[in-house]
């Protein structure tokens, strides 16, 4: 049993018990207890009551999406639905506030809950813990305080994780490739499982056409604008590709891209060191894809075209604006094509009907998620193709 005092170098816990061995004989609730919606809806009301969340869109963002929590869906009729027990959450650095969101996941399917912390300290992570810590030392939240625990540690103290590993029923693992391979060596019991989250790469789909006719063009760079460069697109669910479709390509290409440049000029600082990964990128894609020739008018925004979207053209993409983009004339074509690592698919312009038609003709491999542009860091339970309220918890049917 993993034993740890906040004045331990090796654990810091922000939130929670500073001994552990009570959080695992917390029972499960129910899936979407009342009371686990009344501890959202009160962490929601404390972040939007802090003068400094206005300063953080994101934070605010999750406070919104707490107050609400959509896509809830009831357990199927003659089921009830409870937590696994002891949920652990390996949280991803790229997104501050994903381990919100996370830990909210556990919650709602009715678990206790201990969340590693990115190592890296984000006054947004900060502000996040203690706000919980707040609202959880009020009387009608005293329930909660051994079901959630909040640390954060060094990745090179893996004794930690070993010992966490071995009571957790689920782990839950954000990260890339090499991060879950290494958090695997770790073993869990035999009736416990892993829910992970690995290397993913999105795509934005534009209808030339619609672009060129449409009165929304202010407000859809802004959208573009949030899903890419709000994370220097580090997020999985920022677009790395861009891919057009319809008849005036060429002529919607010009106006997007000088629009969101001119947006760019006003609202994003590059690094010198981005810039230059940025071009070193373009020139490797151009060096070993057939093909290519690069479109860029400026470091803002580095684009090179390519022939088609492949698993090659994402690998090493440095981001903070590093595009690669390309032309399909029909749809079907391009869900075929898709390679398997791409989560999400944000649009402009298409009927999203008629791209879930496409996506089932095509029988394609990737893609989970497709979003209009500006909704792509919109957090939803369903994540990456999976439930996750459904694997986090136990389907007790009853006849």
């Amino acid at each position: 049993m993993l034993t740890a005092t906040p004045e331990q170098a090796d654990v810091q816990i922000l939130v929670g018990p500073a001994r552990l061995e009570s959080i695992k004989a917390v029972p499960p609730r129910p899936s979407v207890d009342p009371e686990v919606l009344a501890l959202l809806s009160r962490w929601a009301r404390q972040l939007l009551s802090e003068p400094e969340v206005m300063t953080y869109p994101d934070v605010m963002a999750f406070a919104s999406w707490c107050r609400t929590v959509p896509g809830l869906a009831a357990a199927p009729e003659g089921t009830c639905r409870m937590g696994r027990g002891l949920v652990f959450h390996i949280a991803p650095s790229n997104v501050p506030t994903m381990f919100a969101f996370s830990l909210v996941a556990g919650l709602l399917a009715g678990n206790a809950n201990v969340v590693r912390l990115p190592s890296g300290g984000d006054r947004r992570v900060d502000l996040l813990c203690e706000t919980l810590s707040q609202v959880l030392s009020e009387p009608e939240f005293e329930a909660f305080r051994d079901a959630i625990c909040l640390l954060r540690y060094a990745r090179e103290v893996s004794d930690v994780t070993s010992r966490l590993s071995r009571l957790c029923d689920v782990r839950v693992i954000w990260g890339g490739d090499t991060t879950i391979n290494a958090i695997r060596t770790h073993a869990i019991p035999a009736h416990a499982s892993d829910l992970v989250f690995a290397d993913r790469s999105s795509a934005a789909l534009i209808h030339a056409d619609a672009w060129l006719s449409a009165d929304s063009k202010d407000q859809t760079l802004r959208g573009f604008y949030n899903d890419t460069y709000l994370y220097d697109q580090n997020a999985c669910s920022a677009p790395r590709a861009v891919i057009w479709c319809g008849e005036a390509v060429e002529e919607a290409q010009a106006d997007f891209w000088s629009r969101l440049e001119n947006l760019l000029a006003e609202q994003f600082v590059l690094k010198p060191i981005a810039a230059v990964n940025k071009l070193e990128f373009a020139m490797q894609i151009a060096a070993t894809v057939p093909n290519t020739r690069m479109h860029s008018t400026s470091n803002l925004a580095v684009r090179t075209w390519v022939p088609e979207i492949s698993e090659h053209v994402f690998q090493g993409n440095p981001g903070h604006g590093c595009f690669v983009e390309t032309q399909v004339t029909e749809i079907d074509q391009l869900f075929a094509s898709l390679p398997r690592r791409i989560q999400t698919l944000s649009y402009f312009g298409l009927d999203p009907q008629q791209i879930r038609q496409c996506l089932i003709k095509a029988r394609a491999r990737g893609v989970d998620r497709v979003v209009p542009i500006g909704k792509t860091l919109d957090f939803s339970l369903i994540w990456d193709g999976h439930d996750i309220i459904g694997t986090l918890s136990r389907t007790i049917r009853i006849d």
